[in-house]
């Protein structure tokens, strides 16, 4: 009777033992699968934000070269007005700025990407915060006078 008892002893201890080694490769198995899910699944978020990243530079890139068009074809305007207008007249000197000013903004647009117009956009706000301030409350005074409803009796609201 001893020896069945230590034999059912024994055989519950290596059944714990192998019950012990079966849940340690189980772990470890369910720990490779894991880490090679969520590496599978940062590979795949790395992939799919760097395919938006593309596409908003693309999108991006389409923009800067239209704006840019857009500039050129002021510049030819304003440079035919100022050609069409009496020589040293201020009319003249207004359609030549003009036209100068839209030539140097479209050579600008053509020659930095949208990442570079970024940095530059940011550096000039850290460089001059008032100046940015003060347009942003004229832009939005001109976005509020003109989303406010006209009057059409010509009374003014107060």
């Amino acid at each position: 009777m001893q020896n069945d008892m230590r034999n059912a002893g024994d055989l519950r201890a290596e059944a714990g033992d192998k019950i012990a080694e079966a849940a340690a490769a189980t772990r470890a198995a369910a720990t490779a699968t894991a880490s090679e899910t969520v590496s599978k699944a940062r590979d795949t978020a790395r992939r799919q934000a760097e395919a938006v990243g593309d596409a908003a530079r693309n999108k991006a890139d389409q923009a800067r070269e239209a704006a840019a068009e857009a500039g050129e074809r002021a510049a030819a305007t304003f440079s035919d007005t100022a050609a069409q207008a009496e020589p040293g007249s201020l009319r003249s000197h207004a359609a030549a700025a003009a036209a100068d000013g839209f030539e140097r903004l479209a050579a600008t647009l053509r020659s930095t990407d949208a990442a570079g117009m970024m940095a530059e956009a940011r550096a000039y706000v850290r460089r001059n915060p008032g100046t940015v301030a003060l347009g942003a409350a004229v832009a939005g005074f001109a976005l509020m006078r003109m989303m406010r409803p006209s009057r059409s009796d010509g009374n003014s609201r107060s």
